[in-house]
């Protein structure tokens, strides 16, 4: 749960909708990592994410 928090208020904007938003894709990162052990997939998936972003 720390981490999720973290993670949003580090990459938070100025308001509460991008912290939740950003929150949440926390979330997802944990739970990738709670499932597969490997902290390697949560990151791959931020980066897959960064690049997503950038491109649209």
């Amino acid at each position: 749960m720390y981490c999720i928090i973290c993670f949003g208020m580090i990459h938070m904007g100025t308001d509460i909708p991008n912290f939740v938003l950003y929150a949440s894709m926390g979330l997802v990162f944990v739970l990738a990592y709670y499932k597969t052990g490997r902290l390697k997939v949560s990151i791959m998936d931020h980066f897959f994410n960064n690049t997503i972003s950038i491109v649209y």
